[in-house]
């Protein structure tokens, strides 16, 4: 049901009629009708001072049922004293690694190997900075295709 008719069935259900509600939220009825009859779409705050009016929570003018409003589409979700008190949970590969030590030791130098990039690289093994030569650049050469002149400014 969209906002423009659940407004319309609230005023309706709470016996109110356009002058009244219009009292009540200090809003004009030629606003409240267009607001009903989807012609214009109220404001935040607007539909905050209607619910007040009418006597409902903001969200039944969103949800219509409040048992609805308080978790849309949302999945049930732990407590943290649930999730403390739930069973950890592993993964059949890293059980096979607790259970099997060989399996645990090869895939403990796989990450140590992707971590330190086994060339120097991330961590532990620093690389050796780049050096800076105590040399200046040399100048550019001019373009072996042009030809210098040799000869001494007039004077």
């Amino acid at each position: 049901m969209q906002i423009a008719s659940r407004l319309r069935q609230v005023r309706i259900d709470h016996s109110l009629s356009l002058e009244t509600l219009a009292l009540k939220s200090g809003l004009s009825e030629t606003q409240l009708t267009s607001f009903e009859d989807g012609l214009a779409i109220p404001s935040l705050e607007v539909l905050d001072r209607l619910a007040e009016a009418v006597g409902v929570p903001l969200e039944y003018l969103f949800y219509g049922d409040l048992e609805s409003s308080l978790t849309p589409r949302l999945t049930p979700r732990m407590s943290l004293q649930e999730l403390d008190n739930e069973p950890p949970r592993f993964t059949s590969a890293f059980l096979a690694a607790l259970l099997n030590p060989q399996i645990f030791i090869a895939a403990t130098k796989k990450l140590r190997s992707i971590l330190t990039l086994d060339d120097g690289g991330l961590m532990g093994k620093n690389p050796k900075p780049p050096t800076r030569s105590s040399n200046p650049p040399a100048q550019a050469e001019a373009d072996p295709g042009e030809k210098k002149d040799t000869s001494k400014p007039e004077a």
